[in-house]
């Protein structure tokens, strides 16, 4: 449970941070990533009610075979959503979806 305050902790605070808002969705993304231990996260933005498939991370090739996902609110507002994939079968951790729930 530390480990995950931390690390909320600290992406918060990098992201807080950073100069733009491009970077900071970078710092979110590379964070989730990172800490979930995943080959792919990605953003997608709002863009007009839809989702932009315009996304902040690398793409993956080939078939995947663990997902997460969930909407990214602020002040209330839906500005996103935020997935996980790995090419590989897994099982997600308490840990990973507290992450989730936490965005």
């Amino acid at each position: 449970m530390k480990d995950l305050i931390h690390s909320l902790q600290h992406l918060v605070l990098e992201a807080f941070v950073a100069s733009s808002s491009q970077k900071r969705i970078g710092c979110i993304v590379s964070q989730v990533k990172a800490f979930i231990g995943v080959g792919v996260c990605s953003l997608y933005l709002v863009e007009k009610g839809v989702i932009d498939c315009g996304y902040f991370s690398e793409s993956g090739d080939g078939k995947l075979e663990a997902f997460l996902g969930t909407s990214v609110f602020h002040g209330g507002t839906l500005v996103g959503v935020i997935v996980v994939v790995q090419k590989f079968r897994r099982k997600f951790s308490q840990g990973d979806d507290s992450i989730r729930v936490n965005l």
